[in-house]
């Protein structure tokens, strides 16, 4: 089963929103991370990722897609915000819940990892400092 089969975002553009139909990678890694704006630990995450350019590249690297999560009611300012403060590091709101049955999140931000289009590992919270930053990429060369 594809990661994304049938799965969408919308995505802001030009002060309008698009929704995206996305197409899972058949093999290599591939990073989805999820974030709630009211969440200081995926803000956190967030800004670690905006402000390092090395832990971004190195996720960019694995197809990263960063969302905000399903329970989120109404994160379009927040979104828009964020994406026209941070270009590079887009975030994307799923159109529909039910596309996403393999990304559950029981808690934010959170990391999924899939390998070859199934997934492999899950990484949970964001805590200050270089410890979760160091676990991910970890988490990240188990699965290369």
């Amino acid at each position: 089963m594809e990661i994304f089969k049938g799965a969408s975002v919308l995505i802001a553009e030009d002060e309008k929103w698009r929704r995206i139909a996305l197409k899972s990678a058949k093999t290599g890694t591939q990073v989805i991370m999820v974030v709630s704006e009211g969440c200081h630990f995926s803000l956190d995450a967030l800004n670690t990722l905006a402000s390092d350019t090395d832990l971004h590249h190195q996720l960019k690297q694995n197809q990263l897609l960063v969302m905000v999560s399903s329970s989120d009611t109404s994160p379009f300012r927040f979104v828009k915000q964020w994406n026209a403060a941070h270009p590079q590091l887009p975030l994307h709101i799923p159109y529909h819940p039910a596309e996403w049955t393999q990304v559950k999140t029981a808690s934010v931000p959170q990391f999924f990892i899939f390998k070859d289009n199934k997934l492999v590992k899950v990484m949970s919270g964001w805590a200050p400092g270089v410890g979760d930053k160091n676990i991910l990429l970890s988490l990240l060369k188990e699965v290369q």
